[in-house]
């Protein structure tokens, strides 16, 4: 193996578990904003049903 061909073959096995280590910091924070935001929405919807102070329709009717 040549110094230059060593050389690219280390820069690759150093590069590797730096790369998945990035990965692995990156997907908390990607799932997380992912989920977050549609459920948002969801919650802002849903919020008022839990407020006691929201009518409620009368019984029987639709």
């Amino acid at each position: 193996m040549t110094s230059g061909a060593a050389t690219s073959e280390l820069e690759r096995e150093y590069r590797r578990p730096v790369e998945l280590n990035r990965s692995r910091d990156r997907f908390p924070h990607t799932v997380s904003h992912e989920l977050r935001t549609p459920l948002t929405s969801i919650l802002s919807c849903v919020a008022p049903l839990g407020d006691p102070r929201t009518p409620r329709p009368a019984a029987g009717s639709r």
